[in-house]
């Protein structure tokens, strides 16, 4: 008997037969096909995830519809729930190595990549409002600049004062001059604001306090999907001996439509008995010292620090905090950005290091991540104490923590395979062709197609799927005659079939062409190249010849190309480009043809000239 080890959220398990054909089972299939014992138990855990009639489907759009909550998972069975921690840099990428730093870089900034150029920016607290610029994200450089001098000479600064700040690039305010917007914390009374062309020159708002309200910690983005300002604070200032848990540091959100005209605070998240269950004496507690939420794929994802104070010092040495403890991160999320929940169980993703070491607790993170290439770079602040430790003690840097793309959770199954059906979709735009971002190395996933009451759409059942193995963040589902998803506007459900296999997320796309590595239409002699170029890469993409989604460039993926050859060149003008004499009449197909091709091209080397022969 299979256990059921779902522990996403708040779930009713149901003990039901077998489910039954036209619902979790493809009708069409075997069961003796199958080899799982699943397929033949005769009665299974089914987690109910979502028990509704059928409603308004959503469209599936081109943005990533990742596992972290349930919210369009319709039903499930013999699925773990994971959520994944960061894997982190061993040293820091920013160190204070200026005299105004005095030993402290805070970060609960902005870290921003230009998408054109490809170099990060970093506003940071190092004396005041920083800047520090990379073009890979781990090699940093502190640009010396006029904006702030130090005894005369030039310096990374561009405003002095408080280290706490975060930053929103805003390029769709109608106005040059708030293209960027900062909020700069003024202690217990709330946060001023200032805005910029360009994030260096700035000018401070003429309306003090920008904010009424928050103590010391804030953090913010524009939302993407209705334009509003989203602002996550504590509400209150800490008490090192609270009464109540109003006195304790929480998080709270706060909107604008304007950025100067701002909500009341809105409770979000408060420390509970499970966060407590540690605790031992009545000073002890667990409170949240600060919040991150961004938009990321089709919802919100939010980085929340987790303090728990062991200990208060009631006579602490000069610049020392009365609270003692660790700190480090979970996650959260929410589908609009004001409506928090927290994951079960409550995972550590960014975990605090050793005692002593540069991240001996996770002090903040960064207000957002930045995506480069297949992997979420995360940065945040550690310090090397605990958050009581003495001043003299205390070294603040800035870490790196990366996951892979949409990695944040993942829904798993072992040999004895597991399901999982989707709510209602629909494509729009002619993005139909679905991209999933999964684990199968070992293993296998399939996927069946299935309308609006259960029943199997023709061309999309089990045996139809071609089965996706390997490792991408990219793999391309397809079926024996069907590359993309059904027709625009045609409501159905997506069914994943899981052996040895992890999921992490799904989106669709337009449609690429198999063999048409630079998608320009055209599957020709350039995609040859860019194939050639990685030939038995063991970590492709698309974009490197990877066609068949298995992360591997190999016979697989030249034989899709050479299914699509020729959609806008002959054979022969294939051949005459590269060089290549075909004696009339052709005596061999075209995999020859290619496969000559190839290895003239891997002999010629990337971008060496095709000469006549």
């Amino acid at each position: 008997m299979l256990t059921p080890r779902l522990r996403a959220h708040p779930i009713l398990l149901h003990r039901v037969p077998r489910p039954r054909a036209g619902r979790a089972i493809d009708p069409a299939l075997p069961h003796a096909a199958v080899a799982p014992s699943w397929f033949t138990m005769a009665a299974t855990w089914v987690v109910v995830l979502a028990a509704h009639l059928p409603a308004a489907a959503n469209t599936l759009s081109g943005t990533s519809e990742l596992f972290v909550d349930n919210v369009n998972v319709r039903s499930s069975s013999g699925l773990t729930y994971t959520i994944h921690a960061a894997t982190k840099l061993e040293q820091p990428v920013l160190v204070p190595d200026k005299s105004w730093e005095d030993d402290r870089l805070y970060l609960n900034g902005t870290v921003l990549r230009d998408e054109t150029t490809g170099q990060f920016r970093m506003w940071f607290g190092g004396g005041g409002l920083a800047l520090a610029t990379s073009m890979d994200g781990i090699n940093w450089t502190k640009p010396q600049m006029t904006y702030v001098l130090k005894s005369g000479q030039p310096t990374n600064l561009l405003l002095t004062g408080s280290n706490l700040t975060y930053l929103i690039h805003d390029p769709d305010d109608p106005d040059p001059q708030y293209r960027y917007k900062l909020v700069d914390n003024i202690g217990t009374l709330g946060f001023r604001g200032w805005h910029s062309p360009d994030g260096l020159v700035w000018t401070e708002y003429a309306q003090y306090p920008l904010i009424t309200v928050g103590s010391e910690m804030s953090n913010g983005i524009r939302d993407p999907k209705t334009g509003k300002y989203i602002t996550y604070i504590r509400p209150n200032a800490p008490r090192p001996h609270p009464t109540n848990d109003s006195q304790k540091r929480r998080i709270s959100v706060i909107t604008s439509d304007d950025f100067l005209n701002w909500s009341s605070p809105q409770l979000i998240l408060s420390p509970d008995a499970i966060d407590d269950a540690w605790v031992t004496d009545p000073d002890q507690r667990t409170e949240f010292y600060g919040m991150a939420g961004f938009a990321y794929g089709t919802q919100y994802l939010g980085l929340l620090n987790v303090f728990r104070i062991t200990e208060i010092y009631e006579n602490p040495e000069p610049g020392q905090s009365q609270y003692e403890g660790p700190i480090d991160v979970q996650l959260v999320y929410s589908r609009d950005g004001l409506t928090w929940n927290r994951t079960d169980p409550r995972t550590t993703v960014i975990t605090a290091g050793s005692l002593g070491s540069f991240d001996t607790i996770i002090h903040n993170v960064a207000s957002q991540p930045v995506i480069v290439g297949d992997e979420v770079y995360y940065y945040y602040n550690g310090l090397s104490t605990l958050h009581g430790g003495l001043t003299q003690d205390k070294v603040s840097t800035i870490g790196l923590a990366k996951w892979r793309l949409d990695g944040f959770a993942s829904l798993d199954a072992g040999a004895s395979g597991g399901f999982l059906e989707t709510t209602e979709w629909m494509t729009a735009d002619n993005l139909r062709q679905l991209v999933i971002n999964a684990d199968a190395t070992g293993g296998s996933i399939r996927v069946v197609v299935v309308n609006a009451s259960g029943q199997i759409i023709s061309g999309y059942s089990f045996a139809d799927s071609k089965p996706i193995t390997g490792d991408s963040v990219r793999h391309v589902a397809s079926w024996q005659n069907q590359s993309v998803l059904p027709e625009d506007g045609q409501v159905f459900r997506l069914r994943f079939y899981l052996q040895n296999a992890s999921l992490y997320s799904y989106h669709v796309q337009a449609y690429l062409m198999p063999g048409d590595a630079n998608g320009d239409g055209i599957v020709n002699l350039s995609d040859l190249q860019i194939l050639g170029d990685n030939w038995q890469s063991s970590t492709a993409s698309w974009a490197s010849g990877d066609f068949t989604g298995d992360g591997i460039v190999n016979l697989a993926d030249l034989q899709s190309l050479g299914d699509h050859w020729g959609d806008s060149l002959s054979l022969d003008e294939a051949a005459a480009a590269a060089g290549i004499n075909i004696p009339e009449p052709h005596s061999f197909g075209v995999m020859t043809l290619l496969t000559t091709m190839l290895i003239h091209a891997r002999r010629n080397g990337p971008g060496a000239p095709h000469s006549p022969q």
